[in-house]
């Protein structure tokens, strides 16, 4: 079975045609990324990261970028964004995913809601590579991570009341791109940084 709002497409492989990364769920093993492509004239799953081993364990992508600088689309998520929040980036190697960093603290959804895009990917700290804005575990701040050239926070901000919304990604022509979050006070922020 699939969960998840909506699948994901990324040319994986660089071959020209997009695959599609869904969210799988296994009702005695738990979730586990997984990638569809066209294999033969039949879309079929391609890789899949291993599940996380019980029932009721989920995960949750977080974004899908080129996001250590090595010419390779990696996949960021989120494993069990409300028990254990730990960010996890996954690279397409020679036809499979391969976890090569992680980074704790981290929530991309908010259980029971619809509030499951709580991630924002783009070029933050300026240095051509992309970076992951996402809420700290517990929500009381927004991380700005990188894994470009090793997994690291590069800013954080703590927010006057925990993050409740899905992120917005506001990108400039002129500027470095901000990200708009609601608050549970009912305010909405955004973040940027100063040029």
């Amino acid at each position: 079975m699939f969960e998840d709002l909506k699948p994901r497409l990324a040319d994986l492989n660089g071959n020209g045609h997009d695959e599609i990364i869904v969210v799988k769920s296994d009702l005695k093993r738990g979730s586990s990324l997984a990638v569809i492509g066209e294999r033969r004239g039949k879309y079929e799953i391609v890789a899949e990261t291993p599940p996380l081993g019980a029932p009721h364990r989920w995960l949750d992508p977080a974004g899908i970028a080129d996001f250590n600088g090595d010419g390779k689309i990696d996949i960021a998520l989120v494993r069990q964004p409300h028990v254990i929040g730990s960010l996890e980036l996954w690279s397409w190697t020679g036809g499979a995913l391969r976890k090569i960093a992680e980074l704790p603290d981290i929530a991309n959804h908010i259980a029971g809601t619809l509030a499951i895009d709580m991630a924002a990917t783009a070029d933050f700290d300026g240095d051509g590579i992309a970076d992951i804005a996402a809420p700290s575990f517990d929500r009381s701040r927004l991380r700005i991570v990188s894994f470009a050239p090793q997994p690291r926070e590069i800013a954080t901000v703590t927010l006057p009341a925990k993050a409740v919304t899905n992120l917005a990604l506001v990108a400039e022509a002129c500027g470095p791109p901000a990200i708009a979050v609601g608050l549970a006070n009912g305010s909405l922020v955004v973040i940027r940084r100063i040029p």
